[in-house]
This record gives C-alpha cells, sequence and structure tokens, in this order.
C-alpha cells in the first residue's frame, strides 16, 4: 500500500533523523522508528528494523533482503512506545526514505491521553517550536473533520503529528495518533494544506480543543 494513499485515507529533516548508537537505548517513538527518516538508506533501515516486512500485498511472504528495496511495513498488536495497536509504513524511492506514516490506534479517551507523551516524544524529534497547521481527514466523506497539526519544517522536510478523535455518531470510539514525514515539495502536502484547506473557524476550534494540551506541553 503507497503511504500517500494510506494517508488520504487518514486525511487524512533534509534534516535527517539520527538512529540512536548501538550503546544507547531507545525511548519514546523511537521504539518504533529508530531513527529512520527522509533520507535513511534502505540498507540502514533493514539493519535497524528487523521486524519490518514488505507492505506491497503480492511482496509480504517475501523474505526482506537488502537488494530489493520496496515500501515496507511494521506492525504492533501492543507497540513498545504506548503499548496500543499501530502500524507504520516507509516509502523508499532510488534506496532511500521519502515519506513515512506512522497510526497508533486505540480508544478515543485513552489515546488522546497519550497525546502529551507522544507529543512530547515528537518534539524530542524535531525541537520544542512547531507550525499550527490543521487539516481535513476523510475528506469528501460523511465523517470529514478538521483535526489541529503540529508541523516542523527544516532542511526541505515536513514532519506533522496529530490527534484524529472518531468522527460524530461514530458507533466505535476509535481515535489515533499519527506521525508522518514528507518532502517539502510533496503533492501530497500541496493537496491537504492548499488544495483543500480548513476554514479560519475551522482551524481555530480544532486549536481550541487541544489547548489543554498545547499548555501543557509548556
Amino acid at each position: 500500500m503507497r503511504i500517500l494513499a494510506l494517508l488520504s485515507a487518514l486525511a487524512l529533516c533534509v534534516s535527517y533523523a539520527i538512529p540512536a548508537s548501538s550503546g544507547e537505548t531507545a525511548e519514546g517513538i523511537e521504539k518504533v522508528l529508530r531513527g529512520a527518516g527522509i533520507g535513511m538508506a534502505f540498507d540502514v533501515f533493514v539493519d535497524t528494523h528487523p521486524e519490518a516486512v514488505y507492505s506491497d500485498d503480492a511482496l509480504r511472504g517475501t523474505p526482506v533482503t537488502k537488494e530489493t528495496p520496496g515500501a515496507m511495513l511494521i506492525v504492533h498488536d501492543q507497540d513498545p512506545f504506548l503499548g496500543h495497536y499501530s502500524f507504520a509504513n516507509f516509502g523508499f524511492k532510488e534506496g532511500s526514505l521519502y515519506e513515512l506514516v506512522a497510526v497508533w490506534k486505540g480508544e478515543a479517551a485513552v489515546m488522546r491521553a497519550h497525546a502529551l507523551s507522544f507529543l512530547s516524544s515528537v518534539m524530542k524529534r524535531h525541537g520544542r517550536p512547531y507550525e499550527r497547521k490543521s487539516i481535513l481527514v476523510y475528506p469528501g466523506s460523511p465523517e470529514e473533520q478538521p483535526v489541529a497539526v503540529f508541523c516542523w519544517r527544516k532542511n526541505g522536510v515536513a514532519s506533522l503529528a496529530f490527534y484524529t478523535p472518531p468522527p460524530a455518531g461514530a458507533k466505535d470510539p476509535i481515535g489515533t495518533l499519527s506521525y508522518a514525514q514528507f518532502s517539502e515539495d510533496s503533492p501530497f502536502l500541496a493537496d491537504i494544506f492548499d488544495k483543500k484547506p480548513t476554514r479560519t473557524d475551522q482551524h481555530e476550534k480544532v486549536w481550541k480543543d487541544v489547548e489543554d494540551i498545547v499548555a501543557a506541553l509548556k
């Protein structure tokens, strides 16, 4: 599954992430990503993520080899960071990581309660200053809704982190926490930020909805 298609379903650096050295213990989101970021070479990714499999259904059962770069998938029933179901997709082009998305899924109130530790961990990757953005998730569907997006931009890479509550009237109160990275010139970013932007009132409301989390991050 292509990562852009995945994020479109959710919506929906170059500041390279530095892998922890062999003498360091990964913490927070790094327990899952372990240094993965835009620009990481496929062979390095394979060495640091032996649990990853090819995300293409046709290749899912094929042993991963450094000689065959491709989109990769990691799935946890209980991930080592938040202890919830999670999946992460990593896209490679010409042997280098060029897009990634990781999603944690669970009961909405529980996932929102995790948002502070989630965002604090992302800030350890990218620093405390961030842009306040917003996007429409599930655009064009009955479940369409705006969400607040924490955004970091550096050296041509955009990193996004956000909480998505269940849509109004949902039978299952499921929420998600998402982290993604793209090159700033990605057509997908132009699509979600420029071609299908949130309205001003929507942007202001979703940031008001997370102001308790923002205050706790300071």
